[in-house]
């Protein structure tokens, strides 16, 4: 793995996955890399992936130098 902070203080171009990616959190955090210019791996339901899935997780995590967890099960709470 690459080293996360230059001798100048300066990030060097990661390859980013962020799970969750299509999600506002997520979504804010792909675009953010993205204009670091850091390439992304974008990880989430919306692009057919599943995080329950351990072999897509792993296969993900593998080509990755840093991992950004953004993904959540979002249910709708009950009324009252």
């Amino acid at each position: 793995m690459r080293s996360s902070v230059s001798s100048k203080g300066e990030h060097p171009n990661l390859r980013v996955l962020i799970t969750g990616d299509t999600g506002f959190i997520g979504s804010n955090v792909k675009n953010l890399a993205v204009s670091k210019g850091h390439d992304v791996i974008g990880f989430s339901r919306g692009n057919g992936n599943d995080i329950l899935d351990t072999d897509s997780v792993d296969k993900a995590v593998a080509g990755a130098d840093l991992v950004i967890h953004a993904a959540a099960f979002a249910a709708p709470a009950a009324s009252i």
